[in-house]
Parts: structure tokens; C-alpha cells; sequence
């Protein structure tokens, strides 16, 4: 069950506003049919590590937010797509607080620095730097759009953070991965189960993770079903069971599909 940083916009006969949380149901998605994608030359999202979509059920709030986790050679990014619906907008907050959501930058991060807040397109971007253990050095972001008419909040909210995992920290890297990110409202999202109930899977690895051969994101046709396009893993499996068993272990998946996955993973060998 997820908290999301919502709001109702005052209503007509209304005069407060009212803040509320999310406690819809989660479920996993084909990752190809989100609506949060990146540019398929800079970054993919490894096999195993499902996207998903939680939705509201409040009566007086209404959005959809969207998780994704995108990895390179050098760096990673976890990512949180929030779209409000009737009434409902973002309260605007600082790269920081958004970033404390995710538990590895909650329980392990540090030395937060050279705090930015711009205007970007129709809303607004807050950056903050810090690092997380393993000398990774990383960026937090809070990227809003779409005000509502009166000023009440955003409608789009697009936030987590970027780190590489080792060398130098590369301010142009990160704004080049944040250019690269899109976010496609109209796409016809495929469900693909439900999701466990823990909040959200918050991966940090601690080695550059594997590229698959196969490296492909496009958008789904609209009249077409939307194929499943996650490739097979190239990881060692070695590598590959550590990540399961790291998922197992936050109670990310069951222990049916645990094991399901390792013998699929050991038959391999």
C-alpha cells in the first residue's frame, strides 16, 4: 500500500482543501504499455524487475502512479509517474522530501548538497545532490506540469533519483537521462497481475547491471494489443539469483514465484 502526496482541489460550495492518501490497488504492467518511457539508447529495465501501476480508491481522490526502474552500464534510476484525475492535484515539494519516499535514499543517504529549483515548460524542476552508500553520487528530482487553472497544484508529477555507481559525478549525464524521459498519457497500459502489496520495489545495486542483447521499448499501437516485449536476461546467473533472492527478501514476491524463478534461473546452467 503506497502513500501518494495528494490534494483536493477546492470544489465548488467548497472552502478547504482536503489531503488525502492512496490506498488502491497495485498491480504489475507490461513494461512496453507504460506510459513512463525512456529513450531506448539510454537506459532499459532489466526482466526482472516488474513495472507497476497503483490506483486509487478514495472517492474524493483520483490518480494513477506509475513505477519504473531504468538501468545503464554506470548508473541507475528509479522513477514514480503520478497523473491526477477530477479534482485532484500534486502539492509542489522539493526534490529532497519527494526522494524520502524511496527507502534506500530514506535509510542511506547523505551529504545533500547544491539544491536547484527551475522553471521547466508548463511547471517546475527541484534537483538535489547527495550520495548514497557504496560511493554512488546521485540526483534527487521533482519534475510538475500542468497547473491546475487556480493554482491549486499539478496535475503531472514526475519524480525519484539518478546514481551512478561509480567515477565522478556527471551533472550533464543526468540531465541527459532526464531529457530522455517521456510520458505517454494515451497508451493503452496492459496489466499483467497483481502486484504484492508492499509500497514499491526500491532497487539499488551495488554493480553495474547486465544489458539484455534485445534492448527495445516502443510505444503500443493504438488499435494493437500491446505485445510483451521484455527480453530475456543476459545477466550471469549468479547475478540473476541475487536479485531474486534480494526481491524474496523485501516480501517483494511470493514465495511460489521465488521459486519458480530460481529453478527457471538454475535450469540455465
Amino acid at each position: 500500500m503506497r502513500m501518494a502526496l495528494l490534494f483536493l482541489a477546492a470544489l465548488p460550495l467548497a472552502s478547504c482543501q482536503t489531503i488525502g492518501s492512496s490506498t488502491g490497488e497495485s498491480v504489475t504492467v507490461e513494461c512496453s504499455s507504460s506510459p513512463l518511457q525512456i529513450d531506448e539508447k539510454s537506459g532499459w529495465t532489466p526482466s526482472d524487475v516488474p513495472c507497476r501501476r497503483t490506483t486509487t480508491n478514495n472517492p474524493t481522490l483520483n490518480a494513477d502512479t506509475y513505477y519504473r526502474f531504468f538501468a545503464w552500464n554506470n548508473a541507475f534510476a528509479n522513477l514514480e509517474l503520478g497523473v491526477a484525475y477530477v479534482h485532484t492535484f500534486f502539492r509542489e515539494l522539493d526534490a529532497q522530501a519527494v526522494a524520502m519516499i524511496f527507502k534506500p535514499v530514506k535509510e542511506g543517504s547523505r551529504d545533500w548538497k547544491f539544491k536547484t529549483t527551475e522553471d521547466h515548460g508548463s511547471g517546475r524542476l527541484h534537483t538535489h545532490e547527495f550520495e548514497l552508500s557504496g560511493d554512488k553520487k546521485c540526483w534527487a528530482f521533482a519534475r510538475y506540469k500542468d497547473m491546475a487553472p487556480m493554482g491549486q497544484g499539478y496535475r503531472q508529477r514526475l519524480y525519484g533519483y539518478y546514481c551512478t555507481l561509480k567515477g565522478e559525478r556527471n551533472r550533464s549525464a543526468f540531465e541527459k537521462f532526464l531529457s530522455s524521459v517521456t510520458v505517454n498519457e494515451q497508451v493503452r497500459v496492459v496489466v499483467t497481475g497483481k502486484a504484492p502489496s508492499t509500497a514499491r520495489i526500491d532497487t539499488a545495486p551495488a554493480s553495474p547491471v547486465s544489458q539484455p542483447e534485445t534492448n527495445k521499448i516502443l510505444p503500443p499501437a493504438a488499435s494493437q494489443p500491446v505485445p510483451a516485449m521484455q527480453p530475456p536476461s543476459t545477466a550471469a546467473p549468479s547475478s540473476r539469483l541475487a536479485t531474486l533472492k534480494d526481491l524474496y527478501d523485501r516480501k517483494l514476491i511470493t514465495p511460489e514465484e521465488y521459486e519458480a524463478k530460481r529453478k527457471e534461473i538454475l535450469g540455465t546452467l
